[in-house]
């Protein structure tokens, strides 16, 4: 699913709603409609981090990719009690945090940016965000991760 506004997903999920409900009556998909809209706003107005974009650390720095990841993910039970196994489960973790894709990122210093439909940067503080999720829908080409999907509960 991309990244929407909030009016077009209420929208949207108002025409789901009605497939399942007579007029002006309350039911299980009427109270349903009204929790996974609340979520949205939620997810909406949550301030911007680093760990949305890409896997970090609970200190917030950014971790690198495993050598052999491929081959962990391929047969990771093979991986059981071997010494990488620690490494590939921290970045399994951090990468179910990841909200985002289809987001350019470029980190420097104490800043990450993101690159927005018209070239130009939103610039982000990396520990004291100075944006919010709704601030994306400037940028084309973002798509919400499973794990962003089960936050608003879709």
């Amino acid at each position: 699913m991309k990244l929407i506004s909030m009016t077009e997903f209420i929208l949207q999920q108002n025409e789901i709603r009605k497939q399942y409900e007579y007029p002006f009556e309350v039911n299980d998909k009427t109270i349903e409609f009204a929790k996974v809209v609340l979520k949205y706003a939620k997810f909406l107005r949550q301030p911007l981090s680093l760990g949305m974009f890409v896997p970090v650390d609970e200190d917030g720095n950014v971790l690198e990719e495993p050598k052999r990841w491929q081959d962990y993910l391929e047969a990771p039970e093979s991986f059981d009690g071997n010494s990488e196994w620690h490494e590939f489960y921290k970045y399994e973790i951090a990468q179910e945090k990841v909200l985002f894709e289809g987001v350019k990122t470029i980190i420097k210093e104490n800043f990450f940016f993101i690159e927005e439909k018209d070239g130009s940067w939103l610039r982000v503080l990396k520990k004291d965000t100075v944006a919010i999720v709704e601030d994306l829908l400037k940028i084309s080409g973002v798509e919400l991760t499973p794990s962003a999907l089960k936050q608003i509960g879709l």
